[in-house]
């Protein structure tokens, strides 16, 4: 019988995410996300799993899921003054793009800052 789709629970895969960055250490752990499809289940599952542990989240949401927004998402959360220690980006355009603008302040992935791509 050949399969057509295979389906992934996107808020427990997020879940798991953050659990394990947590069980590594990380407190201050940001999302980059952009808007529609299974990524905002992503990002309640993010949220769920750091409440958990009482950490308070940080979300830059933008309008696409590419490189560049990535990239904007990133800065923005540096700028932020959250001073995360962890990036987990809603896929992995997204997560380039946060380790570009990471790399272009000169953050060393993942010495100072993890990054985790869905």
């Amino acid at each position: 019988m050949p399969i057509d789709d295979i389906f992934v629970d996107s808020r427990a895969a997020s879940m798991e995410v953050v659990r394990r960055l947590i069980a590594l250490g990380h407190q201050r752990i940001a999302m980059v996300a952009g808007i529609g499809g299974p990524w905002g289940v992503r990002v309640e599952g993010y949220r769920e799993a750091l409440a958990a542990h009482h950490l308070e989240p940080l979300v830059v949401i933008e309008h696409s899921f590419t490189e560049t927004a990535g990239h904007q998402a990133a800065n923005a959360i540096l700028d932020s003054g959250f001073a995360p220690t962890a990036i987990f980006a809603a896929n992995d355009l997204m997560a380039i793009g946060a380790m570009q603008a990471l790399r272009n302040r000169k953050i060393a992935v993942p010495d100072q800052i993890a990054v985790v791509g869905f």
